[in-house]
């Protein structure tokens, strides 16, 4: 369900930074380089189910490391991640969110192998190195495990990729994890004008601890002696099919995400639409976008997609977005959603507005 580092046009956000090029710097006469960044975010969420009041949050986050590289093919990364918020406002949210509040925890701490230059090989705690939407997985996890991808170019342009992970979700002695594999193509990768397809699946077993946690999120749960556990199991495939247009100086791109769980007759499936135009990542200066985003209830465990999007599962609902990046390294984004839970009628509408700050690349 999940892979790359390759620009397909499905992410809603921006991949998290990876590491710098080494410079001339003391840092880079070590072979070390930095990466971070920091997130500031306005959060108001109105006609939640159940709720009488709207939820306003103010939180932020920071994020920074160090990448060793002693030689080619070889690095070793280091990083914390903290969030900037109370403690009680996780008490609110919890059951919706997939960040920490105030402590510090470990971003990153991994080993990067590439014997190759077609092959890279990741043991320890970092990004997810797969083709993801929110559909499917929140960027801000950090899962824990290996990850290979094998890459091979076709003709002068393209490129074919391989790639596969056993992780678990974010802890080390987690008793979750998840098997994935992708096969893609891509037409044109890095270029203004391209695509991308994408077929996965994906094996979850050992989550009915994230059930007893709380985490369900409009996932099917029963409660039996033993405790709270999932009440189905999840296999899933997936198809991605993504592409990039320019037409003069004006970027455009769409995407279609589709997602089915073997492992039921019903109430199985997930689809997102993606639209945009301007590429902040292409060097656009404005962007703007729409998803439409539906996923019923069995779909995927909804511990592991995005919590940008209020409802995990068992909801539909549309998003609009626009993002400016007036300097290097500062990106501003407004973004508005309008969700509806199935057994509800109102829609709950969410309006986010974040401030991200990116240690400048070399």
């Amino acid at each position: 369900m999940m892979t790359c580092t390759g620009r397909v046009g499905a992410q809603d956000q921006e991949p998290p930074p990876e590491y710098f090029a080494a410079g001339a710097s003391w840092l880079g006469r070590h072979h070390l380089s930095p990466y971070g960044d920091v997130r500031l975010r306005y959060d108001r969420v109105h006609d939640r189910p159940g709720a009488t009041e709207d939820l306003l949050r103010i939180r932020g986050r920071v994020r920074g490391g160090l990448v060793w590289t002693p030689r080619l093919g070889a690095s070793l990364e280091a990083g914390f991640y903290s969030g900037l918020w109370a403690d009680d406002d996780d008490a609110l949210a919890a059951p919706f969110d997939n960040e920490h509040s105030d402590s510090i925890a470990v971003d990153r701490l991994a080993a990067v192998i590439a014997p190759h230059p077609t092959l890279s090989i990741t043991l320890g705690k970092r990004p997810l190195p797969l083709a993801t939407s929110d559909l499917t997985w929140d960027s801000d996890l950090r899962p824990v495990g290996v990850t290979v991808v094998a890459r091979k170019a076709v003709g002068v342009f393209d490129e074919a990729r391989v790639a596969g992970a056993a992780v678990r979700r974010s802890e080390v002695g987690a008793d979750d994890a998840l098997l994935a594999f992708q096969l893609a193509y891509a037409l044109r990768p890095g270029a203004a004008r391209g695509a991308e397809i994408v077929m996965g699946f994906a094996d979850y077993s050992g989550l009915d601890a994230l059930a007893a946690e709380g985490l369900g999120r409009q996932n099917r749960v029963v409660t039996t002696g033993s405790g709270t556990r999932y009440a189905n199991q999840f296999r899933t495939i997936e198809g991605q099919l993504a592409g990039r247009m320019q037409a003069g100086h004006l970027l455009g791109a769409a995407a279609v995400h589709l997602i089915h769980n073997l492992e039921v007759d019903q109430e199985g499936d997930g689809v997102r639409v993606r639209g945009s135009l301007g590429d902040l990542a292409a060097g656009s200066r404005i962007e703007v976008g729409y998803v439409f985003q539906r996923i019923e209830r069995e779909a995927l465990p909804g511990a592991f997609n995005s919590d940008d999007w209020w409802f995990h599962t068992r909801a539909r609902g549309h998003r609009l977005w626009l993002a400016v990046r007036p300097v290097r390294g500062v990106t501003a984004r407004l973004s508005g959603f309008d969700e509806r839970r199935d057994d509800v009628t109102t829609p709950t509408r969410r309006l986010l507005i974040d401030l991200d700050f990116e240690l400048p690349r070399d």
